[in-house]
């Protein structure tokens, strides 16, 4: 494949949430990696969907019932919650880190192997510590960023064989949008994959919106999609935000951005729209208050 197209299947596979920084995610990582689960969101939390692992995000106020006393839940020895195995404090503005300051021993968050610190995970990499600072800075207050990236976005985590299977199905659609260089002949051995894993029914893919008469089409807006709208399609901001099923942080302090001319005209879903190949019809669905067309 042309190398714009083998990128955006590379990016396809990573975790990018946008503002996602302040909530120590991880970014550009693969999907498949531990995922962090706000406290307030494990009771509904898939947990035993992470095959990577988890761990469990308390704001200070959720875990201290005054200054240096935590609340007599987490105290418990048979509380499943446990600061420092499975969970960790995020210190997000400076009232709160002044008001419950870490335990004596605590640490900042940050990987370990053989009992080294280093930067990145791997096999036989650990996480240590108890805690990670995302304070901003206040006044005369400096900002504080101490404390290693925890996990990725909820959201966004699959496991590794589902993420590769979502790749290959992106790559089967690719060969199939207009104007394609490639053909089914050149992909016999992705068939032979999607076939196995009985994602091959042309369909399904057209019951589901995403193919029409055989070419891909935007499932938002329906339109066409030209082969070459895949490397130029305007991603949507993953804002992290609070849904019922998501689960996520609150919003992150970015405004969606808006198509701006350029390729064609710009639907709000990011194809580019080309009234030669494209249906003329619009479509009144839309997306989180946004008109996808």
């Amino acid at each position: 494949m042309q190398q714009k197209d083998k990128d955006k299947l590379t990016k396809a596979g990573f975790a990018t949430p946008r503002g996602g920084a302040k909530g120590a995610y991880q970014n550009h990582v693969s999907r498949s990696n531990r995922v962090i689960v706000p406290y307030e969101k494990l009771r509904i939390a898939p947990v035993r969907q992470y095959f990577d692992g988890y761990v469990v995000r308390l704001l200070p106020e959720q875990y201290f019932a005054s200054t240096g006393i935590p609340k007599d839940e987490f105290l418990a020895s048979d509380y499943p919650i446990k600061i420092g195995e499975n969970a960790c404090i995020l210190y997000r503005t400076h009232a709160p880190f002044q008001r419950f300051p870490s335990l004596e021993g605590w640490q900042v968050c940050h990987l370990e192997k053989d009992g080294q610190i280093v930067k990145e995970r791997g096999k036989g990499v650990v996480d240590v510590g108890q805690y990670v600072l995302r304070i901003p800075a206040l006044g005369s207050q400096k900002k504080r960023f101490e404390g290693v990236v925890q996990g990725v976005f909820a959201p966004e985590y699959t496991d590794q064989e589902t993420n590769y299977l979502c790749k290959c199905v992106l790559t089967w659609l690719i060969i199939h949008t207009v104007g394609s260089p490639y053909t089914t002949t050149q992909a016999k051995h992705l068939q032979a994959i999607l076939y196995r894993e009985r994602l091959l029914d042309a369909s399904n893919y057209e019951y589901k919106g995403m193919m029409r008469h055989g070419l891909c089409i935007c499932p938002l807006c329906l339109r066409f999609v030209h082969v070459t709208h895949i490397p130029q399609f305007r991603e949507r901001k993953n804002r992290i935000v609070n849904t019922q099923d998501q689960v996520g942080e609150e919003p992150a302090d970015e405004e969606l951005s808006v198509p701006t001319p350029g390729f064609g005209s710009w639907s709000q879903c990011g194809c580019a729209r080309d009234q030669s190949l494209q249906n003329s019809g619009k479509s009144s669905a839309s997306w989180g208050g946004w008109s996808v067309c």
